[in-house]
């Protein structure tokens, strides 16, 4: 069995709509990128998390605020990566036989992370969009 993981992206919902206030992380990201990713996951019936430049792992229906976090700022941040390593921990990222992070190789790290101490397989899948 497998899980998908999307990563986040830089178009947030807050950009057209900065009172929202928090949302729903699935709904938090608006790049037409990630809304097919999305939907790629829905559709599967697996598991799927975001993987967020602030939050870590996240559930789709956790509540997130607005933050701007590049990508580079957390691929080298040692506190981050071990927050990734206990998310996938407390996330049962173990429990799957295979982890698919879709479409983007810069998020890899981030998912080898949040594995680093699991044995489980770790795949990029490139979706159309």
């Amino acid at each position: 069995m497998e899980a998908i993981i999307v990563p986040c992206t830089q178009e947030k919902v807050w950009e057209s709509r900065p009172d929202v206030g928090a949302v729903p992380a699935k709904e938090a990201y608006t790049k037409a990128a990630f809304r097919a990713w999305r939907s790629y996951a829905e559709q599967s019936g697996c598991p799927w998390f975001i993987l967020s430049t602030k939050y870590g792992l996240l559930r789709p229906d956790q509540l997130i605020e607005k933050y701007n976090v590049p990508v580079s700022a957390v691929v080298r941040d040692a506190d981050f990566l071990s927050r990734l390593d206990r998310q996938g921990q407390e996330f049962g990222l173990g429990s799957f036989d295979q982890i698919v992070l879709l479409d983007w190789e810069r998020f890899q790290p981030l998912v080898r992370a949040a594995t680093r101490s699991l044995s489980v397989k770790c795949v990029l899948r490139k979706i159309q969009y």
